[in-house]
């Protein structure tokens, strides 16, 4: 599956891959099939503005527990891994069974704090650029 060039978000949802432009308007769907992902999951996604990270959002319904997971992956752009990164990696999937350390699990209350934070965050953005127009 070939990612459309303009997207910057990405969503699996109710058995549909959607993929988003960065002023959030939807560039494609496509259903998918045999997915790791179960139908009544969500997962977003989204690339920095350097395009060598990316920003996952996790909820799944099978889960006994009410949490969504926050991760940022690293390694993202087309530009291969520092032979380090990969050791890195590689130490951490044998010691602990996973690549990543900064999965950040949430419960409802973290993810309506984080929205807030977010909120805060693009409030003060638009008030720099309004700012700096005036």
């Amino acid at each position: 599956m070939k990612i459309p060039q303009k997207a910057n978000h990405i969503q699996i949802q109710n058995g549909h891959l959607t993929f988003y432009s960065e002023a959030g308007i939807m560039i494609s769907q496509t259903p998918i099939k045999d997915s790791c992902f179960d139908k009544h999951s969500t997962f977003s996604a989204m690339s920095c503005d350097c395009s060598g990270h990316l920003l996952t959002l996790s909820v799944f319904d099978d889960e006994e527990d009410d949490l969504a997971y926050l991760s940022i992956w690293t390694g993202t752009s087309s530009v291969p891994l520092h032979w380090r990164d990969r050791l890195r990696h590689l130490w951490r999937i044998l010691w602990v069974g996973t690549p990543y350390e900064d999965q950040f699990v949430m419960s409802l209350d973290g993810v309506r704090f984080l929205r807030t934070m977010v909120h805060m965050a693009e409030t003060k953005l638009k008030d720099k650029q309004d700012a700096k127009a005036a």
